[in-house]
């Protein structure tokens, strides 16, 4: 081999393609001299579909969720293929790859810095969507939401209107502003809430509830130092138009929360929701820190609406909107 073939050529690492492709949407591809390929990549990641996001996020409200939805599982899609298939390109080229004149290792930096800086790719950071992404820690909105269940947050739902009855909304904790809750809303400025006799009353109206059937939950309370089982029953309430399932525990708050010393079923006397705030609850009522502990939240402190179901903890049947 002369001295010049020892230059140009240079074996391609597959690991080393993939961790790059990994990183940075589209730098395998330089690094394995597909530089146009690698370019394309990452315009349609970091350009375009935020593009047609940001145009969807302010043109067409009504769409605007599901179609972005597609957009951030497309992005991901395309990110990940690009690492599989930077990684059998170097795989095919290792020994016989001629360097180009852009197989730098400053060209690299550059192309890095400049995809991170245009926008970090969808697979990382939804926000570009107009969405965030938020895990369940509790049980407190059984059978909704489970256990380690992972949603996509509309941050931009509440822009141009304010929480409606039946939303699923994230807001920041009143008693801790580091805590990030989510609860069902109630009720709206103006209505009135009641609860008596197990019985929750808006703007004077017993809500009207379907049963379900019981149901009996495994490892129902988190960091119990026993295997605890809820037992109770499932219902579909109704409350205006919304309508949703709730889940009436045969254990009450004093034994999640002892520390807490709820009353059964927190019974509390009609109370009227002020301006600019929200009443909110749990789905699973007899188990929940909600506004019949610390009152109506503002809605200053509500930061997006929960939409979609992405990452089911326990089956994937319930993928998808969330109702």
């Amino acid at each position: 081999m002369d001295e010049q073939t020892a230059i140009t050529r240079c074996r391609r690492k597959p690991f080393l393609a993939a961790f790059l492709s990994f990183i940075s949407i589209g730098l395998g591809y330089v690094y394995c001299g597909r530089i146009v390929r690698g370019l394309v990549v990452a315009f349609i990641i970091t350009f375009l579909l935020p593009f047609i996001s940001s145009v969807l996020s302010f043109g067409f409200p009504l769409i605007n969720m599901k179609v972005i939805v597609v957009l951030v599982f497309i992005s991901s899609f395309i990110w990940l293929a690009s690492i599989i298939d930077t990684f059998f390109i170097a795989r095919k080229r290792r020994r016989d790859y001629e360097l180009k004149e852009y197989n730098r290792w400053y060209v690299y930096f550059i192309f890095y810095i400049f995809v991170t800086i245009s926008t970090r790719h969808v697979a990382l950071n939804e926000k570009i969507y107009s969405i965030d992404r938020y895990e369940v820690s509790s049980t407190s909105m059984f059978p909704t939401k489970q256990y380690h269940d992972r949603f996509f947050v509309n941050i931009n739902a509440y822009k141009k209107e304010s929480p409606k009855r039946g939303d699923i909304i994230i807001f920041d904790s009143p008693k801790n502003r580091e805590d990030i809750l989510s609860k069902r809303v109630m009720a709206v400025a103006g209505d009135t809430v009641e609860m008596k006799d197990n019985q929750l009353f808006i703007n004077g109206e017993k809500l009207i509830r379907k049963s379900m059937g019981k149901v009996i939950y495994p490892d129902f309370i988190k960091d119990s130092n026993e295997k605890d089982k809820a037992e109770g029953e499932i219902f579909i309430e109704k409350n205006g138009k919304a309508e949703y399932e709730i889940f009436m525990a045969n254990i009450y708050g004093s034994h999640a929360f002892p520390d807490q010393g709820y009353k059964e079923m927190y019974d509390f006397p009609e109370i009227k929701v002020p301006e600019k705030y929200c009443f909110v609850m749990g789905d699973n009522r007899n188990l929940s820190k909600d506004s019949r502990i610390f009152g109506p939240i503002p809605l200053t402190s509500v930061t997006g609406r929960i939409e979609y179901l992405y990452w089911p903890a326990k089956n994937w049947s319930r993928f998808g909107q969330v109702k």
